[in-house]
């Protein structure tokens, strides 16, 4: 947010410029030895004069610490994204030298990120397996249809000669070829066609 400079305290108003005006008024109209009736109290310009110049000092010194403050802020204001890139580097430096994920950067007052975890060599198997599968599956379609297939996850067997994959049924494509079809219902393919195999005879053996 950007703050407006101050040259210095700003001229009094509401209130502190009523009683300012009328100080302003009692030495120029009032001479130094009459006398007035405040409160029951009889007393003299300069008496009044002083009272008022003592409440008047309050709102002038508000004006001056405002005033201060204003321009503390804008100097704030001008250095900040300087501050700010100053730490970023320093927090850069000490994230490479300490290692991300060293509990040690929280004393810094950093956030401190949780390190990666390490897959067990099962996992890593796992992984891998799973990745040739899925390369496998995809073949030689394009890049959107690859896209849309993913294997699913293979069982890992871990034996005495290594790591076993099975995989998972839906992924393992149907063999080769088309099977036979079935004669219809009600005979032979023979009988269907109404032709006798060669050789035979329905008609009865003769004498």
């Amino acid at each position: 947010m950007a703050i407006g400079m101050s040259n210095g305290p700003s001229a009094p108003k509401g209130f502190e410029a009523l009683l300012t005006t009328l100080v302003a008024g009692l030495q120029q109209l009032i001479p130094a030895k009459s006398t007035l009736l405040v409160k029951g109290v009889t007393m003299t310009q300069a008496q009044v004069v002083s009272a008022l110049q003592a409440a008047i000092a309050y709102y002038s010194a508000v004006r001056n610490q405002k005033a201060a403050m204003l321009t503390a802020l804008a100097a704030r204001e001008a250095q900040s994204q300087a501050a700010r890139d100053l730490y970023n580097q320093i927090k850069a430096a000490l994230v490479a030298q300490l290692g991300k994920g060293n509990p040690e950067l929280g004393k810094f007052g950093f956030k401190v990120g949780k390190a990666p975890r390490l897959l067990t060599s099962a996992e890593k198997a796992l992984k891998a397996a799973r990745a040739r599968v899925t390369r496998k599956l995809r073949g030689t379609l394009g890049s959107r249809m690859k896209a849309a297939i993913v294997a699913a996850t293979p069982t890992l067997q871990l034996g005495p000669n290594g790591p076993t994959l099975t995989p998972n049924p839906a992924d393992v494509p149907a063999p080769s070829g088309t099977a036979a079809a079935a004669p219809p219902s009600g005979g032979t393919t023979a009988e269907q066609s109404g032709s006798a195999a060669p050789g035979s005879s329905n008609a009865p053996a003769g004498k």
